[in-house]
């Protein structure tokens, strides 16, 4: 059985992935054209990647 500050710090780590990765989508111009297509592919694979992780409770 894992500590709880092994749980904690597995969390922490969670959370500075999420903004890293998140960040990412700043990087793409809401602008006509090919960049709008780029973003929403993009933003829409980080969340199901993120909601993927965190309803099958594989960040903790």
């Amino acid at each position: 059985m894992e500590s709880d500050e092994i749980r904690v710090m597995r969390g922490m780590a969670w959370e500075r992935a999420k903004g890293e990765l998140k960040s990412i989508e700043y990087t793409y111009y809401h602008t006509k054209g090919n960049n709008d297509e780029r973003y929403e592919r993009f933003s829409e694979k980080l969340h199901n990647f993120i909601k993927d992780i965190e309803e099958n409770s594989l960040q903790e």
